[in-house]
């Protein structure tokens, strides 16, 4: 009659090794000091740019991903097009750029410590050049920043293809800049068929804390064709709200002095309006103001062209809540 006495007090000693152990664990358990540095680097989503076709299921989404607009039979907006495009190609080369820098965070760091963690060097896949990721606490902010050093010539410095400073509110969401120096890539090592593609560089201030805003500024960017580069400057600003979202773009060529400006807006359901400012050579040897304004439908009606301004189409009524054009952009170009 004695036994299930002893089994629960075998089972109570049990018990209480058992959380022994485990508070043991806990007391000595280590946690990884590379984490803090991992979470505080902006993530792609951060720092894109939202487009009209994504404000259909979120008023501002971000997103990356590259889907075609919806066909249709009817004329679609050439506007809502472009500002799809425009921002995806701001997004496709800063998500390229951050998710190299976090695919490089996965592995373990060569150095690590409360005021900063380093990976690397090593030798890229060609065996050209030696790369390094650098992370430095200052105060409530992470410096960090991927360079390279040439193969060739193990003394030289190391050069700084991207930096950024980011201010982590948590690890979804902060503010920060980031910078792109692809002129810095012809002080590398490179293969025998190597051209260079991207010229310039290019600047992003990102803040995704409460309502999302991203500010990047193309500097001297230009085609690869040396005969004719198609220099230029370009500034691209997009802000998000509960309303919807906003992107304006400006370009400055830097060949001719045109100037072209484009301010799109967007409601939840993606129907929004753009209006366009052209300045510049008429290709008669004077020049010309130029103003256009376009808009559409939503994203279920895959953004069927409702007004234009240029082929007279619609009424200017048909853009509610975007009755009033606005040419004036909040950005700058140098």
């Amino acid at each position: 009659m004695d036994r299930p006495h002893t089994s629960e007090a075998t089972m109570k000693k049990l018990t209480a090794s058992l959380a022994a152990l485990v508070i043991a664990a806990c007391g000595t358990q280590q946690t990884d000091p590379a984490q803090q540095y991992r979470d505080a680097l902006p993530k792609a989503q951060a720092v894109a740019i939202g487009t009209p076709q994504d404000a259909g299921t979120t008023s501002g989404a971000l997103s990356v991903t590259q889907q075609p607009l919806g066909q249709t039979t009817s004329p679609q907006s050439e506007f809502a097009t472009m500002s799809y495009y425009l921002a995806l190609s701001v997004n496709g080369g800063v998500a390229w750029v951050l998710a190299t820098v976090r695919y490089v965070t996965a592995f373990p760091p060569t150095s690590c410590d409360d005021a900063s963690c380093t990976w690397g060097p090593w030798v890229d896949d060609q065996g050209l050049n030696r790369w390094k990721l650098t992370v430095t606490k200052n105060g409530t902010a992470f410096d960090w920043a991927l360079s390279a050093q040439p193969g060739s010539n193990p003394a030289a410095a190391f050069v700084d293809l991207i930096t950024g400073t980011a201010y982590p509110a948590d690890k979804d969401h902060g503010h920060g800049t980031l910078a792109v120096n692809f002129d810095a890539q012809t002080q590398l090592d490179h293969g025998p068929l190597w051209q260079q593609e991207d010229f310039g560089t290019l600047a992003v201030t990102y803040d995704n804390r409460t309502s999302a805003t991203v500010d990047a500024v193309f500097l001297g960017a230009h085609d690869k064709d040396p005969a004719d580069p198609h220099r230029m400057n370009a500034h691209y600003l997009f802000q998000a709200a509960s309303s919807g979202g906003q992107l304006e773009v400006a370009f400055q060529n830097l060949d001719t002095t045109a100037v072209v400006t484009l301010r799109t807006r967007w409601s939840p359901s993606g129907a929004g309006r753009a209006d366009a400012h052209y300045t510049g050579p008429d290709g008669l040897g004077g020049t010309v103001s130029y103003y256009e304004s376009e808009c559409w439908a939503g994203k279920v009606d895959n953004f069927v062209e409702v007004y234009d301004l240029q082929y007279a189409i619609g009424t200017e009524s048909a853009c509610s809540p975007f009755s009033t054009a606005e040419y004036t952009l909040d950005i700058q170009l140098p």
